[in-house]
């Protein structure tokens, strides 16, 4: 079973703790705090914990890293990271990213998603709907690249879109 964990708050009322330290990192008695969730999560039978971050994610990483041996109740856990912005001409651009154990496996995941983007695309393609047709111009704006072992995404909704959007 998985899980997907959202950590990417900035922790903004443990400050000045968390200036440097995403929340999750933070240490509770022993051992970060991260660790007793997906302590909790294996108990009830997830084996796979997806962390969603957006505030300081390579210090989440490095934690992840020096102190793998607390995350071993579970086979994987993977990192997702990204950013949403409005940009000064009206557009938005959401960036992400998810971090695989390989190069491979980062190939394998990017012609997943490549294929859920073009089932998405064909559903939506033949609709008159207004509504379903936004949404297929959506999925057409999707880029997705692999760099070493990180997938990114970027989508970057034009001003009209965004327009739209609003309505």
């Amino acid at each position: 079973m998985q899980a997907i964990v959202l950590v990417g708050g900035e922790g903004t009322r443990l400050r000045p703790l968390t200036e440097t330290t995403p929340k999750p990192a933070l240490t509770l008695v022993d051992r970060p705090f991260l660790a007793y969730m997906i302590e909790w999560l294996a108990g009830h039978g997830v084996t796979e914990v997806v962390l969603a971050c957006g505030f300081l994610p390579d210090a989440l990483r490095e934690m992840l890293a020096s102190q793998g041996e607390l995350f071993t109740q579970v086979a994987a856990v993977k990192l997702i990271f990204g950013s949403f912005d409005l940009n000064a001409d009206n557009t938005a651009t959401l960036d992400g990213r998810m971090r695989t154990a390989s190069a491979n496996d980062a190939a394998q995941l990017k012609e997943s998603l490549n294929g859920l983007v073009s089932l998405g695309q064909a559903f939506l393609g033949g609709s008159d709907d207004p509504t379903m047709k936004l949404y297929g111009q959506l999925l057409n704006q999707v880029k997705l690249g692999v760099q070493v072992s990180d997938v990114s995404l970027l989508l970057v909704l034009p001003k009209e879109m965004m327009e739209k959007l609003g309505k």
